[in-house]
């Protein structure tokens, strides 16, 4: 199992701080306005603590979602999106949307 490094950096131009990979190809110019930064702190994250959180957050038990009668693509991303954002571990879709119409789909493009 690999550490993970992560480094907080901040920008002399503009001042922003953001967490980044140590070594990563993103981690020479800052995203907002492409200035120059330096390393504030650095914090090695051990694998087995990633394991231990990640079973913090759930209390041992895995959540699954099962979406069933949604009929709006939109609303499968939207929910996929936050599933993901709460950790859950598993997503079933049932077969319940229809082919939307094309008219439909240019207009909210």
């Amino acid at each position: 199992m690999a550490d993970v490094i992560f480094e907080m950096r901040i920008c002399s131009g503009c001042g922003l701080r953001y967490p980044l990979e140590k070594d990563s190809k993103f981690g020479v110019r800052c995203p907002h306005c492409l200035g120059a930064t330096q390393v504030v702190s650095q914090k090695v994250i051990h694998e087995e603590e990633k394991i231990r959180a990640k079973s913090k957050n759930t209390n041992g038990r895995e959540v699954a979602v099962l979406l069933d009668n949604i009929r709006s693509a939109w609303n499968v991303g939207s929910i996929l999106r936050s599933a993901d954002g709460l950790g859950v571990e598993q997503v079933f879709c049932a077969v319940s949307a229809q082919r939307q119409k094309m008219k439909r789909s240019e207009k909210h493009l």
